[in-house]
């Protein structure tokens, strides 16, 4: 005669005391940050060489302008040189709440420059003004609308070689150059002083496109750094290599390499594919993300992505852990049955479906007498707290409805004194699949060819 008893097990309370927040147990070690910290400051090394290369050409192009203009430029770069410098101590942070702060100061930095250059562009006019009155004459006008358009014709021309107008200002750039042509026909229509002040408007509308650019260009430059290195922290989250502590319900802790990627099923590897798309977005120049795209990135997609890490790594302890789990309460009915009923462990027909720890995990004994017991132990997908203990037995002449029913007692009893939450069994309907008795699926690779002794956890060498 032969049976099928089936038992719950609910472990929720064994894992609520040893399942803690990842992110708070598996902190980034400083040797992985240190990179992440060396690769955003190259990239912010490059932007601001870039911003010192634009400042450099811009003080090439006005050292050949009148004493006048050159100066006005010069005094312009030198406060655009000053808030360069607060952009350097912002992007060269490693820390992210003082990069916030340097931030906020260096938005009040830039209004105050715009403010400066401005009233200074204002002086300017009202200079210009006065000048003419005095000077007059068409002959004079004339020159210096045509001294005036050839220095808006190198500013015009700075500003389309250095910056990339269309994306912060897109058709700003053309508009002014079809002023041009009216200055130029005005001085062929003989109206030189039409034609100095709209040169003059031009050059100066030119100048301010200049900074605009500059400083949008810069903002820009910062926001896609900061997302750089969110998205770079993520990274080093989910590459990084992490050791955790297994304790079975018995015994003492041991050390495992945790291959997360493997315990994820298939999770990881999807946050991978996910945060390398938007790391190569943040870094694609031929068709950039705006500067609240890139903002969006680091307060809402990186910490999203830094969440999804976390659950994905508490699920993936989990399996493990319950993989553990399995074994032990395996382990636990083994024990007992030897000591009870004389059965012995068939070590070579034990272990887990397919050779993967995240399946099912099976031990097969055998009594002297030839009855024999297969153990299941599987977890419910829903819920790795909970699950289904099944012991089957194979009884030949010596096995009877009695034998089984004390053995079912002495299991219960046995995993209760253990501390195990284990229901009452239950006798499932129907004989016992032969099938089930050869183990078959012991030597069918379910995919990861991982094998493991009962009572013990496989440590993952091969990680």
């Amino acid at each position: 005669m032969s049976g099928k008893k089936q038992y719950h097990v609910d472990m929720s309370e064994w894992f609520r005391t040893r399942v803690a927040a990842p992110l708070a147990r598996w902190a980034i070690d400083d040797s992985v940050m240190e990179e992440v910290r060396r690769r955003a400051m190259e990239g912010a090394q490059d932007s601001l060489g870039e911003m010192r290369d634009r400042q450099e050409r811009v003080e090439q192009v006005v050292a050949g302008f009148s004493t006048q203009t050159r100066l006005l430029e010069q005094e312009t770069n030198r406060r655009l040189r000053e808030h360069g410098e607060e952009l350097t101590r912002r992007m060269l942070s490693a820390d992210r709440e003082l990069r916030r702060e340097l931030s906020g100061r260096l938005a009040e930095r830039e209004r105050a420059l715009r403010a400066e250059i401005a009233a200074e562009r204002g002086e300017r006019h009202k200079l210009e003004g006065r000048l003419d009155d005095l000077e007059g004459g068409r002959r004079t006008a004339a020159q210096a609308a045509a001294a005036t358009l050839a220095e808006a014709g190198a500013l015009r021309d700075l500003i389309a070689a250095t910056y990339p107008h269309e994306r912060y200002e897109p058709g700003r750039l053309t508009a002014l150059e079809q002023r041009f042509a009216t200055v130029e026909r005005n001085l062929a229509q003989g109206t030189p002083e039409a034609a100095l002040g709209l040169a003059q408007t031009v050059y100066h509308e030119l100048s301010d496109l200049r900074v605009t650019l500059e400083l949008r260009h810069r903002e820009w430059s910062g926001a896609r750094s900061d997302a750089a290195q969110e998205l770079d922290t993520v990274r080093a989250m989910i590459e990084r290599d992490m050791d955790v502590s297994v304790a079975g319900m018995e015994g003492a802790e041991q050390g495992v390499r945790f291959d997360l990627g493997h315990w994820s099923m298939g999770e990881l590897e999807q946050l991978r594919a996910e945060v390398a798309a938007a790391y190569d977005r943040v870094h694609d120049e031929a068709g950039p993300l705006g500067v609240e795209e890139l903002r969006e990135i680091v307060e809402s997609t990186a910490p999203r992505y830094r969440e999804r890490w976390s659950e994905i790594a508490e699920r993936a302890e989990r399996r493990l852990l319950a993989s553990q789990i399995r074994v032990n309460l395996a382990d636990f009915v083994v024990t007992r049955l030897d000591q009870f009923a004389g059965f012995l462990l068939l070590e070579n027909e034990t272990g887990y479906a397919g050779q993967d720890q995240r399946e099912a995990f099976y031990a097969k004994l055998r009594h002297p007498g030839g009855d024999e017991i297969v153990i299941e132990v599987v977890t419910a997908e829903s819920d790795d707290s909970q699950n289904t203990l099944r012991v089957i037995s194979y009884d030949e002449e010596s096995g009877s409805l009695d034998q089984r029913l004390a053995r079912s007692r002495e299991i219960t009893a046995h995993l209760r004194a253990n501390g195990v939450h284990v229901s009452d069994p239950e006798t499932e309907p129907g004989a016992p699949d032969p099938v089930l008795r050869e183990m078959r699926m012991l030597r069918e690779p379910a995919g990861q060819e991982r094998a493991s002794r009962p009572g013990t956890f496989h440590d993952e060498a091969g990680r």
